[in-house]
């Protein structure tokens, strides 16, 4: 149509809105948007029936220097009345949130030459006169596109016999450390992936190196570190290879408010590699780069404490050990709430200390800086806990809190867990550094059960909910618990009772929306169901057997039958002969 018209002419287009922010469409932007643009409506969600993002804009056939109209109703509700009483006042007081007068030829300028309209000068001033981060040697890479049910796994279901590196393929929105727990199947040198048709691997000399990392999906970027033996994906991409300080660097600065902001001027939900590698790089001094690292450095320590409590973490370092020097449970958990909130406060304010710096080496002015204090509000609510069901605010009298130990409690009796570094952490590893390797299994795990182990751990990973046998999953527990409060073990049994709103433990664990429900839902991560406690159960529930995933072999159901079915229904024949013949 712009051929089509005269010098006078005018095309009138809607269509959709990555046509004016995309970085595919850079190219279609300079020849036919950028110097043209007379009028523009940025009309975004429900605008066609088409689930579609919209603009409008009416561009001329000539470039010139024509200052354009530009009118943003993209979140507004009643968008044509809107749009009608911006084109009828024009510039005014009232209408200076909504409109815009900008020369569309600036765009050029622009990353990608995005529409910018509603772009700050100061903002339009930083990306013109700063080297990106790609000119700084600091690029954002594509990882490998594996395929998620057959390569991705959680890593409490590896067995030994299995090749698997660590995996990094995004996260929930976790800013600067997340809780890590993926893996996935690729072998030695590749050989469990490199033959599928379905697979691409990218940029080979980038993985298992430690950097930076940060989620593609998501209105606001959060950036974490990429520790070291990672590969990565197109969902979780990664600052590959660069130094221990450049890290801190890009962590600090991808987290900040300024960062947040600036990419979501010219990006969508997803970030992809091509957009945040075209951010400003900020030049900082030696000073502030200490300042930087001394920062970021204190805000992963409070993180990782924290991930350190859950369990479905590879970097778990116990969460019993918190309660067992209390003769209280209840004394325990409000102790930890106590800290919980002040370390929350710190966070806090370490954030905040981190955006502010930011905003002040990119030389924001002040009258533009209530627009990033408003804009933090989008960031998604964050808790240091990672416990499901359990926020920071909410640790004191929650029945999840009483779950997750009890969780805590059966690992121990199965095993998973050693004992004897909850009654004593000074056995627990102390952390590494942030950015080396995870291991394959926690710290804490039992590696072996030597001859003197405090707690009978069933070897074939079996336990029953019958009462009467050695191996009843309730009382196994319970004595976990008496090894652990020698002097308070019944106070503890009720404290548990009490704050998970049961009448015995043996009633959670028998009943379907008891302890099975909340381990189902507490192991389904990365979109993978993968529980390890199977409670294995007659139709009419009155009869369980308990299986530990990690010890189910080739045995595992002869063990089932032979040393406790059989059993069973041996002294239910018996139980029932009695009862016939005393009829």
């Amino acid at each position: 149509m712009l051929e089509l018209i005269n010098k006078t002419g005018f095309v009138g287009a809607i269509f959709d809105r990555t046509v004016a922010i995309k970085s595919s469409y850079e190219a279609f932007r300079k020849q036919n948007l950028c110097g043209r643009i007379t009028a523009m409506a940025d009309t975004g969600w429900n605008v066609l029936d088409a689930n579609v993002e919209t603009t409008t804009m009416v561009l001329k056939k000539n470039l010139d220097n024509q200052i354009g109209f530009y009118i943003n109703i993209q979140s507004e509700y009643e968008k044509e009345m809107i749009l009608l009483k911006s084109i009828k006042s024009g510039i005014n007081e009232e209408m200076q949130k909504n409109v815009f007068l900008k020369n569309s030829y600036d765009f050029l300028k622009l990353p990608n030459s995005v529409i910018g309209y509603d772009w700050d000068n100061f903002v339009i001033n930083l990306f013109a006169h700063s080297k990106n981060l790609q000119q700084n040697n600091i690029q954002s890479k594509e990882g490998h596109n594996l395929v998620s049910i057959e390569h991705f796994r959680a890593f409490w279901e590896s067995k030994e016999t299995i090749i698997f590196k660590h995996l990094y393929n995004g996260s929930l929105f976790s800013m600067f450390y997340i809780p890590y727990r993926d893996i996935a199947i690729i072998g030695e040198s590749y050989k469990k992936v490199k033959y599928n048709n379905q697979v691409t691997l990218r940029n080979l000399d980038a993985h298992l190196l430690k950097g930076v990392c940060y989620g593609k999906r998501g209105e606001i970027l959060d950036a974490h570190v990429f520790k070291q033996n990672h590969v990565f994906t197109p969902e979780g991409k990664a600052f590959p290879n660069i130094s221990k300080q450049d890290s801190h660097y890009l962590l600090g600065y991808l987290n900040s408010i300024l960062c947040q902001f600036l990419i979501n001027l010219f990006c969508g939900q997803h970030k992809q590699a091509g957009y945040v590698n075209i951010l400003p790089f900020i030049t900082i001094s030696d000073l502030d780069k200490e300042f930087d690292f001394i920062t970021v450095n204190q805000i992963l320590k409070i993180k990782r404490n924290y991930f350190s409590l859950d369990e479905t973490c590879l970097e778990f370092h116990h969460l019993l050990h918190h309660f067992t020097k209390h003769n209280s449970l209840k004394k325990g958990i409000k102790q930890l709430q106590e800290k919980l909130i002040s370390d929350k406060h710190q966070y806090i304010t370490l954030v905040k200390e981190n955006d502010d710096f930011w905003l002040q080496k990119a030389k924001i002015p002040m009258d533009a800086l209530p627009v990033f204090e408003a804009y933090k509000t989008k960031r998604p609510n964050e808790n240091l806990i990672s416990i499901d069901g359990v926020t920071d605010d909410t640790i004191e009298n929650n029945p999840n809190m009483a779950y997750e130990i009890i969780s805590n409690l059966i690992g121990t009796a199965y095993g998973r867990w050693d004992i004897r570094s909850v009654q004593d952490p000074d056995l627990i590893p102390p952390f590494g550094d942030f950015f080396d390797a995870l291991p394959f299994m926690p710290e804490v795990s039992l590696k072996e059960i030597p001859s003197d182990y405090p707690v009978d751990v069933p070897v074939d990973g079996i336990f029953v909910s019958d009462p009467n046998h050695y191996r009843n999953i309730s009382q196994s527990v319970i004595k976990v618990i008496y090894q652990l409060w020698p002097d308070n073990g019944d106070k503890i049994i009720n404290e548990l009772c009490e704050i998970g709103g049961f009448n015995k433990l043996e009633d959670f664990l028998d009943s379907t929306t008891g302890f099975f429900d909340f381990h189902y839902k507490r192991y389904t991560k990365s979109r993978r169901e993968a529980p390890i406690y199977w409670p294995i159960s007659t139709s009419s529930g009155s009869y369980t057997i308990w299986l530990y995933y990690p010890a189910l072999n080739d045995q595992t159901l002869y063990s089932v039958v032979n040393n406790y079915l059989k059993d069973k229904i041996k002294d239910t024949e018996t139980e029932i002969s009695l009862l016939e013949n005393n009829a």
